[in-house]
């Protein structure tokens, strides 16, 4: 086509190229292409539930400054469990047992529908302050491991930050 026939009729998009289209909206198809990109990132953190091979969680991947590096003395299992979102959160069984002064690695696994945690008041027995350890959450049918070390023997309650009305326990320490 010559360029006299060009100039005349042979483009579209209001008299603009195809370029002139792009470079006017680079601006949104970049942000669109990071927002996609994030997106992906996203969902494959959420699937993977921090997870390392065969769906479990690393015990050492945010290791709690109190016992990083300690091997454990004993390992504790628990099930979170229910049947559905709100619907009877528990832990099975509600009372575990360790020695005093010890680390104990408690093994979480998550055998409902929804996602659960597992938190341990510390010596003051309160939830939510400086001494308590907590483990990340256990997606639906996965398992998390949480260390842990408290020198006084006693009680000490733990629930799921999830469903804290519903999802308590006692640790018992020797």
């Amino acid at each position: 086509m010559s360029k006299k026939k060009r100039k005349k009729g042979g483009r579209s998009h209001g008299g603009y190229g195809l370029g002139h289209s792009l470079t006017k909206n680079a601006g949104w198809i970049a942000g669109g292409l990071a927002l996609a990109g994030a997106a992906v990132v996203l969902a494959l953190i959420l699937t993977s539930g921090g997870s390392g091979e065969n769906g479990t969680a690393d015990a050492t991947s945010t290791p709690d400054p109190r016992v990083a590096g300690a091997t454990p003395a004993a390992v504790i299992p628990i099930e979170a469990a229910d049947e559905g979102q709100q619907v009877n959160p528990r832990f099975v069984p509600t009372t575990i047992e360790g020695k005093a002064g010890e680390v104990l690695e408690i093994d979480i696994r998550n055998v409902g529908t929804v996602a659960h945690n597992l938190r341990v008041s510390g010596s003051d027995k309160e939830y939510d302050t400086r001494d308590d350890f907590a483990s990340a959450a256990v997606q639906a049918g996965k398992e998390v491991k949480l260390l842990l070390k408290i020198d006084d023997p006693g009680s000490y309650p733990f629930r799921c930050d999830f469903h804290p009305d519903q999802q308590r326990g006692t640790l018992i320490l020797r």
